[in-house]
This record gives structure tokens, sequence and C-alpha cells, in this order.
């Protein structure tokens, strides 16, 4: 008898121990999840009434294409791309957060935090042309970032930018506008001249493959085209 009981007692406490873990789990009272995609739709559910043809036409009589950039977008964008003529980056635009960010736990918070950042967008976003690794990030704003309803999503942009290594910059709309602190953060990616050029039976070699195919002489070689260049520049100076 003590041996059943004692049985039954292992019983109830292991069946205890599962409900405390399950509980763990769970959403708290209150809490909502928002789904991050469609996977959270029973599939079986949803292709049950689907009905392509119907579904098509809808399809048809609801979307149309338009810009990616609104005229105020366009004119900014035109004058940060010639602003940057000189830098080895890439300006992209319309960046989903979601692709520029990650959610980092993969916990019962997962859901919603995603949905923080899926459907929000970041205006423009510079990065290095080799690696696609985000460098600044830019917010064009306009009046309406002034009113009450945008600063929440500001406020959220601000702090994520700010605990992360790419630069946030916020520029109010103009008509014209002052890239010198964006030059200044691209400092390190600014080109490097290559205006040095020889001119060679009516043709222009960019210098550094005429030094690229220098190196590829042999030692006599090079010390011909040495003697050859000390001629011509003795010749120049007299």
């Amino acid at each position: 008898m003590t041996t059943i009981t004692n049985a039954m007692i292992f019983i109830l406490i292991v069946m205890l121990g599962a409900l405390y873990i399950y509980r763990m789990f769970q959403p708290q009272s209150g809490e909502t999840v928002e789904a991050d995609d469609d996977s959270s739709t029973d599939v079986k559910q949803h292709t049950k009434n689907y009905n392509p043809e119907k579904d098509a036409q809808i399809i048809r009589n609801n979307y149309v294409p338009t810009n990616l950039l609104t005229p105020t977008e366009l004119k900014f964008y035109l004058q940060l791309r010639q602003a940057l003529k000189k830098f080895n980056v890439e300006i992209h635009y319309k960046v989903r957060l979601a692709d520029v960010f990650k959610v980092k736990y993969h916990n019962k918070y997962y859901k919603r935090n995603f949905a923080r950042i899926m459907a929000k967008h970041t205006d423009f976003l510079i990065v290095e042309p080799d690696t696609a690794r985000p460098i600044i990030a830019i917010e064009l704003d306009d009046a309406s970032h002034d009113k009450a309803a945008s600063v929440k999503n500001d406020t959220f942009k601000n702090v994520l930018y700010g605990s992360s290594y790419i630069k946030l910059v916020r520029i109010k709309v103009a008509s014209a506008y002052d890239f010198s602190y964006i030059n200044q953060l691209l400092s390190q990616y600014k080109k490097i001249e290559t205006g040095n050029a020889v001119s060679q039976n009516n043709s222009t070699v960019v210098m550094d493959d005429v030094i690229k195919y220098y190196n590829l002489l042999d030692e006599q070689g090079k010390n011909l085209i040495k003697t050859v260049i000390n001629n011509e520049l003795d010749r120049m100076t007299k």
C-alpha cells in the first residue's frame, strides 16, 4: 500500500511540474502576441474555400503600381546621390526595418517583437557596396513628424538605431540640403582618386594598370623602363 501511495505521489509531482512548465511559456493574462507573417494561419482552413479566379479578380481590382519615392523623397535622393559620388557606398531606400534588424531572442515574445519592425521602414540606408553592411540610416522628416502620432514611431527608431552600430541621421525636409555631416561620417569610404594617368599612343592608361603591369616585368625589363623614364625626365627639365 505504501509503495502504491509513493508512486501516486511521485506521478502527481511530475504532473504538477509539467503543468508549471507549460504555464511558464504561455502568454500572461491580457498579453497579446501579434503574428509576424501568414505562418500563424491554419493552412487547411485558409485554402479550404480558396477560389483562384475570384482571388485574381480581387487582386486586379484593388492594386496598382506606384513610384517607390514621393516627389519630396525623390528630390532629396537625387541631391544625396550627387553629394555622395566621391564615396564608395550605395544608397538604398524604403528598406524594411525587419531587413536591417532581427529579433534577438526566439522566446514567447518573439512574434510581438517582430511585429514592431515588420511593417516599419527606413527612408534611406547607406551601405558598403561589397558587403551590404549598413553604415548610416537617414530619416527624412516632414511636418507630420511633429505630430504626437509620429512621436512613438520616431522614438522607437531612435532607440533601435541608437543601440546598434548604425548611425541614424534625421534631416528636415528643405529645398536644398547640407550633407557635410554625412560626408564627415563617411570619410573613411572616400574613393581614392585615380586621376593620375599617362598618355601613350593617343590612349589613356590608368596609373594603377601601369603599376600592375610594371610589377609583372623581370628585373631587366624594369631597369629598361626606369632608364626610359629618367631619360624623358631629363629631356623635359632641360
